[in-house]
């Protein structure tokens, strides 16, 4: 009875043979774990990529954006990183090819380490670059979205003179930029330029600089001088000036009236 008591009792599975198993799929795997890991990095690069593209450097656009040179500088390497990342992740997964005698177990182990170390090194280079872009997406994102809205800084004046039934309307329309008023000043002219009546107002610009107005003259002029003026933001005053000639009706449209 005491032989089959011996006999039957359990022996632990944990041994040495346990762990021979197991380092031989320590290392049979050491290499795929590497390009899983640069797979996984790079599923993330493709998700920071997309949100950062939607939210910060493509959708909303630089260029409608009131951004200082570093600003701008933080939200392209931002997008400089990614791409970096994204190669990085690339670069562990590609394989490569050591010389080796395939009789000599030695070397063999030896080109598996170097293998190893070589992903190992280029992965920790690849991860510290993902958490670096992963912070300077979430800057640039804070950034773009704290930014204001830039106005339009050109300037711009049309106008046009045209007949309505006894009276001539002028029609305006200009580009001022970021300016709290202006003036407009306009000189209704003969055909041979004397001076028919004047007219000055005070224009309010849109909230992107856009002045549209119209002025009707009863003196029935030939053309129109109109010079707008109005002072930026720094206090250097900016006048444009332009003659405008009357515009006659067509014949279908007298005929018409």
């Amino acid at each position: 009875m005491s032989d089959n008591s011996a006999s039957s009792k359990p022996t632990p599975t944990v041994n040495d043979s346990y762990w021979f198993d197991y380092s031989k799929k320590f290392v049979d795997g050491s290499v795929e774990r590497r390009d899983k890991a640069a797979d996984a990095l790079q599923k993330l690069v493709v998700w920071l990529w997309g949100i950062y593209t939607a939210s910060a450097a493509v959708g909303f656009g630089l260029a409608g954006k009131e951004l200082d040179f570093w600003s701008t500088i933080l939200i392209a390497t931002a997008s400089g990183l990614l791409i970096l990342v994204y190669w990085g992740t690339v670069w562990v997964q590609v394989p490569m090819t050591y010389g080796f005698d395939p009789r000599s177990p030695t070397e063999i182990e030896n080109t598996h380490s170097r293998i190893v170390l070589s992903k190992s090194r280029r992965l920790a280079f690849t991860l510290f670059m993902s958490v670096v872009a992963a912070v300077f997406v979430s800057i640039a994102i804070v950034v773009a979205s704290v930014s204001k809205s830039q106005k339009p800084t050109h300037t711009d004046l049309r106008a046009a003179l045209s007949p309505d039934g006894a009276e001539q309307v002028l029609s305006l329309t200009a580009q001022v930029g970021d300016t709290p008023a202006a003036k407009l000043d306009v000189t209704a002219l003969s055909k041979a330029g004397a001076e028919l009546e004047k007219t000055s107002l005070r224009l309010i610009p849109t909230e992107v600089g856009l002045i549209q107005t119209s002025v009707r003259l009863n003196s029935n002029p030939e053309k129109a001088r109109v010079k707008l003026t109005w002072s930026q933001k720094n206090g250097v005053e900016v006048q444009l000036a332009k003659l405008v000639a009357r515009t006659e009706q067509t014949k279908g449209a007298n005929a018409k009236n």
